[in-house]
């Protein structure tokens, strides 16, 4: 199986969203969302300041009516692997938003 790199899948997500748009209003704010997420990722060099970043952008329009469905649940999982790549951790709320979890020293946790 050929490897597709993350930029390439968020492409197609955010073309699948959009073609979805036009017929079925749902999937207006998971478009914007996905064209919002690209701007991010294509405009610079990541850091884990631009993946929080993508992350509220994410958490923000789970927050209004869309369509929630297999789509959406692979693009959270796409950005599960942009967290972990960055070394950082996350968990999934029960509202289905990315929460990433912030580094605790071992001499911090009581």
């Amino acid at each position: 199986m050929t490897k597709i790199p993350f930029d390439k899948r968020m492409d197609w997500l955010e073309a699948q969203f959009q073609n979805y748009s036009f017929s079925n209003d749902s999937y207006k704010p998971e478009y914007e969302a996905a064209k919002k997420i690209n701007a991010v990722v294509k405009d610079v060099k990541l850091t884990a300041d631009n993946v929080k970043e993508i992350v509220n952008i994410f958490n923000e329009t789970n927050l209004v009516p869309h369509n929630n469905g297999t789509g959406w649940k692979d693009l959270r999982l796409h950005l599960g692997t942009l967290i972990r790549k960055h070394k950082m951790t996350y968990q999934i709320s029960a509202e289905g938003n990315l929460e990433i979890q912030e580094d605790v020293k071992p001499e911090e946790k009581a």
